[in-house]
């Protein structure tokens, strides 16, 4: 008994110091603190674009300039936005005074658009369309009725044109010639159909056309043989039946 007591004295002694204690808990690891960032040196103006930067020292100047600029066009751009109409409904009016410049043209031409014919309002229902997409003020809608006008007009004066110069081939009685068509025509028919024939008088071969149509068969020609004078018509009847000697 005695020597089984010993035996386990021996073993405390002998066994490692830190068997049958439990394991201690770990150390937190305490965390370094970060070292303070570097103060910058001067003011910051990485908000400037690059080309207002400089090497040595910012363009505020030329910076300010551009800014400037910028809230100008702005402001030009809002002021004109504010002219677009948002429902895209323009007033398409003829202008007052519409200049045709050097064309060839009646004394009283005129352009008569017909804003108000309904067949015609989808057209410019989509004119307006088109205008409100590129944000076209109201006053653009006067201009572009303008353009109209004078693209009418340019057609006109090329027929007016080649039809003034087949008149003048006519000779000074083409004028007479047109009257009496015109005469004619308001005495066979009514007025108004009378005047839309009329048109037809202002070119050479209309003229000659209603002649056709409108004077009697067997009528004089508008340019005919000239009467002899009776001086003329004895010589001849003296030629013909010689007097007896």
């Amino acid at each position: 008994m005695s020597l089984m007591l010993h035996w386990k004295t021996i073993n405390r002694y002998l066994a490692p110091a830190d068997e049958g204690t439990p394991p201690a808990e770990p150390t937190p690891a305490v965390p370094t603190p970060a070292e303070p960032a570097a103060e910058p040196e001067g003011p910051d103006y990485s908000w400037l674009p690059e080309q207002y930067r400089g090497e040595a020292e910012p363009d505020l100047t030329g910076f300010r300039t551009h800014y400037d600029d910028i809230m100008a066009e702005k402001a030009i751009r809002d002021e004109a936005l504010a002219e677009v109409p948002e429902d895209g409904r323009y007033e398409f009016a003829m202008p007052e005074a519409l200049d045709f410049g050097e064309m060839q043209l009646p004394e009283d031409f005129a352009v008569d658009l017909k804003t108000d014919d309904p067949a015609l309002a989808p057209l410019f229902d989509e004119l307006g369309s088109v205008m409100k997409k590129h944000n076209m003020p109201k006053s653009a809608a006067g201009e572009m009725m303008g353009l109209i006008a004078k693209y009418e007009a340019a057609k006109f004066s090329k027929f007016f044109t080649e039809e003034s110069e087949s008149l003048k081939q006519m000779g000074a009685a083409a004028g007479n010639r047109r009257e009496s068509v015109i005469r004619l025509l308001e005495a066979k028919l009514p007025a108004p159909l009378a005047q839309k024939v009329a048109v037809l008088t202002a070119s050479a071969d209309g003229i000659r056309a209603l002649e056709s149509l409108l004077k009697p068969r067997g009528m004089p020609s508008p340019n005919p043989t000239p009467t002899p004078a009776a001086d003329d018509e004895q010589a001849r009847y003296a030629a013909r039946y010689p007097k007896s000697a």
